[in-house]
């Protein structure tokens, strides 16, 4: 016998009128974040008061703690590296990125004795990555050469190892989960991420001959996420290359990429604008398997249109190449950050 009472309608429009909530408060968020647009290109206080919001969005240790005290941190170790590598001298740097939390770095420098300071250029991994596997010291990998070409180039490259490991490797973790954690305590695994990507930095400058104010940032995936982060928030950074995340973020809304409110304050066109007018490359595969590019092609041209609309696109490229998810291996965009970065 057939129960008197049916769900499923009743269900089917419980489930209907949340989807036309969400869309209908998506198209708020829109208009928020589009007068933002406007705003980045039209006030000169409005992307300083911009980077305010995103620091207290993603959380601590981006923003002082309690009291704003910073307890000091631990002295870093620096010590050579045997890759096998025979065109980068590889050193390892183990440093502490908050009280109690430390991580590590991969640094590959010419092997021919510096004359002067050279640039630094922070590589980011990707998910499942680790330094070692951008250099392909445990095979090839979708990497290519782009550290090799940016250390012929004379750059010293500085290889963070951030939380997004997952189960590619021993031991096995869960950066989900460590997102989740980290949120209900008032931070993110990206604010964490994204502060040892900056102690990176500032370590290898602390202990090799890196010109300051040369700094760039570049990443895969993940990494392209954490560059364009990265380069949004922080000025120290000149010049920054994301290869292969730029995309459209309802369609990607992947749990460690939302935070409170942030349809209306954070997707990648106001990080990209948060970047002018310094030096931008994005690239996007068109046969990229993991982030369709049909979704990534309206996001450039709204970057590029808004870049143009600021009165200077000269520093920005926005290209899609042939190929899958991977850092694009005809050296480019390394040149790109070069010939930029050096005419600083």
């Amino acid at each position: 016998m057939s129960s008197p009472f049916l769900e499923q309608s009743w269900l089917n429009s419980v489930r209907d009128s949340l989807g036309d909530l969400v869309q209908n408060r998506r198209t708020e968020a829109d208009a928020v974040r589009l007068a933002k647009e406007q705003t980045l290109t039209a006030d000169p206080a409005a992307p300083q008061a911009l980077r305010r919001e995103l620091l207290a969005m993603l959380g601590w240790p981006l923003l002082p703690g309690p009291g704003n005290d910073q307890p000091p941190l631990a002295a870093s170790k620096v010590e050579p590296v045997e890759s096998g590598l025979e065109w980068a001298e590889v050193s390892r740097i183990t440093f502490e990125v908050d009280e109690g939390f430390q991580s590590y770095a991969l640094v590959c420098a010419p092997k021919a004795p510096a004359k002067t300071l050279r640039p630094l250029l922070v590589f980011q991994h990707g998910g499942e990555g680790t330094p070692a596997q951008v250099l392909n010291l445990h095979g090839h990998s979708n990497y290519h050469q782009a550290v090799r070409q940016a250390v012929e180039r004379g750059w010293i490259v500085v290889l963070p190892q951030l939380l997004i490991w997952q189960k590619a490797f021993e031991p096995h973790i869960d950066q989900f989960a460590m997102d989740r954690d980290l949120k209900q305590l008032g931070s993110s695994r990206a604010a964490l991420d994204l502060r040892t990507l900056q102690r990176a930095a500032e370590e290898t400058t602390a202990h090799f001959p890196v010109q300051i104010d040369q700094w760039a940032v570049a990443g895969l995936s993940y990494g392209g996420f954490y560059a364009l982060l990265a380069g949004a928030l922080d000025l120290r950074f000149r010049a920054v290359l994301s290869s292969c995340y730029v995309n459209d973020r309802y369609r990607y809304n992947w749990g460690d990429w939302i935070w409170f409110d942030s349809a209306a304050g954070l997707d990648d066109v106001l990080l990209a604008l948060l970047i002018h007018p310094r030096p931008l490359w994005i690239e996007v595969g068109n046969r990229d398997e993991i982030f369709d590019v049909t979704t990534a092609r309206p996001v450039l041209h709204r970057i590029a249109e808004r870049w143009r609309a600021a009165g200077s696109s000269e520093n920005l490229v926005c290209r899609e190449f042939d190929g899958g998810h991977e850092f694009c291996s005809n050296g480019q965009g390394i040149d790109f950050l070069t010939r930029l970065i050096n005419s600083l």
